[in-house]
């Protein structure tokens, strides 16, 4: 069961760098304000049904990536607990450091770190690259998940698209 639940601190190695929709990443007022104005997308039914498509796929390459996370970590010796349990320590330390580790369990870390980051770095050069293919741009995309968070029938015309 642990290896199919991810804990947060796992995750947010993994997210980080991802593209995100403006309002989540906390950009200044003034951008966000351009860009609601530029989220008023005008979408063609091919359109959403493309953004779908490409939305299928970015979930189903971030689970795959999820679980090569895990495979990463435990390939190093350390269980999904240990790692997040250093990540939460070093999230907590004013200096990021892992003196609470042993210097075996710092170089089991340190490589794991260095696998999820290529890992990482993999899916999302996927994710850009199935959102192209879709004739989408990672920009135009970022918008129409924005717009969904705030239209109710875009988010439906979407979920119906998924659900085909």
């Amino acid at each position: 069961m642990v290896k199919l639940l991810i804990s947060a601190s796992l995750v947010v190695l993994f997210l980080v760098g991802l593209p995100l929709p403006a309002r989540s990443i906390g950009l200044p007022t003034q951008v966000s304000a351009v860009l609601a104005q530029a989220a008023s997308l005008n979408l063609s039914q091919d359109e959403v049904s493309n953004f779908a498509r490409a939305y299928r796929s970015i979930q189903s390459i971030k689970q795959d990536a999820e679980a090569d996370m895990v495979e990463a970590v435990e390939a190093e010796g350390l269980s999904v607990e240990q790692f997040n349990t250093i990540v939460d320590h070093q999230l907590d330390s004013e200096i990021g450091t892992l003196e609470d580790a042993s210097d075996q369990e710092t170089a089991q870390f340190e490589a794991a770190v260095e696998s999820i980051i290529a890992i990482r770095q993999t899916a999302e050069l996927e994710m850009q690259s199935v959102i192209e293919n879709e004739g989408i741009s990672v920009e135009k995309f970022n918008q129409i998940i924005d717009q969904a968070s705030q239209d109710e029938a875009l988010k439906q015309q979407i979920s119906n698209e998924l659900n085909r």
